[in-house]
């Protein structure tokens, strides 16, 4: 099932109720984006989908502000080729009765297949992703659906705005790179200039392990999708 299968797969309505609240919009607002939703929503009818061996899937992270499910792009090639077994994450439930050590030391195991954003991608690329529908089933359908079209609708309602932010960028990205040598200031530079208090050595540590248990927690949710994905048992490494 691809991406545009799955959004045409759920009542429009449903669809749209779920991407108000995943822009939070105001309940005087409602009316006003749910017309202006329900129209981007059906702009997406005509578009016919790439695919670009791309796979998107749900995954429930965790983050100092709260939990949210995000929409991971993955090259389903480098799925094949990076993801396998780890006896270590095979035995966690959760975190409860690890040690800071330990936690530190599973927050930074090898690394599983990277995800991308696609926020400046073309829709058509974007609609042509697989969805791995027992996963689509565990996140929610229809809150999937309202997760990628946040995504695919970061820059705008319509496509011509995520062109023109992806020329934007590239134009960003060269002077970028023009000025990266010129000038160069270190953090604790720029955080005296900013009237940022330095951090304690014991303030550090708590930060430090503060987020290695969002990395760890947020690698093991990670790589239970992609075994359940891969289909891969226990005791397997490839």
């Amino acid at each position: 099932m691809t991406v545009k299968e799955l959004i045409q797969s759920q009542p429009e309505e449903t669809v749209v109720a779920a991407l108000c609240e995943r822009f939070q919009v105001r309940a005087e607002d409602r009316e006003q984006a749910e017309e202006a939703l329900t129209r981007f929503v059906r702009s997406l009818d005509p578009i016919e989908p790439v695919g670009e061996g791309d796979l998107i899937l749900g995954i429930l992270r965790t983050s100092e502000e709260g939990e949210f499910l995000e929409p991971c792009l993955y090259r389903k090639a480098e799925i094949a080729a990076k993801f396998h077994i780890e006896p270590e994450l095979e035995e966690l439930s959760g975190l409860e009765g690890l040690s800071e050590e330990e936690i530190e030391r599973l927050a930074y195991l090898d690394p599983l297949p990277d995800s991308y954003a696609f926020e400046y991608a073309p829709w058509n690329e974007v609609l042509g992703c697989e969805v791995y529908l027992p996963n689509a089933r565990e996140v929610g359908e229809t809150a999937l659906c309202a997760a990628v079209l946040w995504e695919m609708s970061f820059f705008g309602l319509e496509e011509s705005r995520v062109e023109r932010a992806r020329e934007q960028l590239h134009e960003a990205l060269q002077e970028a790179e023009e000025e990266r040598n010129k000038s160069f200031v270190s953090l604790e530079a720029l955080c005296e200039s900013l009237g940022i208090p330095r951090q304690t050595e014991e303030e550090k540590r708590k930060s430090h392990l503060r987020l290695c248990r969002e990395q760890l927690t947020n690698r093991l949710r990670t790589y239970r999708v992609l075994r359940q994905y891969t289909g891969k048992n226990k005791g397997q490494r490839q």
